[in-house]
């Protein structure tokens, strides 16, 4: 598909209110990914660590993706951390009950892919940020029109 036509097509999800999705293809896996409304942004902020750039970085990064990535391989998070969810303790349940249930689901998806490796979560956020990339040249569309 050519740049201009994926602009024009962004562009009515934009308009529509709609989210920019999309599929990416990382070690064999296919990630659908879509970027966040303002509930999803407020918690990836709430998950950022400050020990120092890197980690604040990496956090940020993390966030984003375990918000943000709505399946693997076609399965939906929330299936793959039913079982992680029905195993957490009173206490973690009892922390986590102001969240709504796809950000538990998410939290857990956090905790899963701060042990993947620096150079695997950066493959994923290089796709993350080709929507952002998406979305940014969407809006331009609309501010020039």
């Amino acid at each position: 598909m050519s740049s201009s036509k994926q602009i024009l097509l962004d562009l009515m999800e934009e308009l529509s209110g709609e989210f920019l999705s999309d599929s990416f293809t990382v070690r064999g896996r296919v990630w659908e990914m879509r970027l966040l409304n303002e509930e999803e942004t407020a918690w990836s902020f709430s998950m950022l660590r400050s020990n120092n750039q890197l980690s604040v970085a990496l956090s940020a990064r993390l966030a984003q993706l375990a918000v943000g990535i709505r399946s693997v391989n076609g399965e939906k998070l929330s299936e793959m951390f039913k079982a992680e969810y029905s195993s957490l303790s009173e206490g973690e349940l009892d922390e986590l009950k102001d969240l709504p249930y796809d950000l538990v689901i998410a939290k857990l998806f956090y905790d899963y892919l701060k042990k993947l490796p620096p150079t695997f979560i950066g493959e994923l956020y290089e796709n993350w940020q080709k929507l952002e990339i998406r979305r940014a040249e969407a809006q331009k569309e609309i501010k020039n029109s």
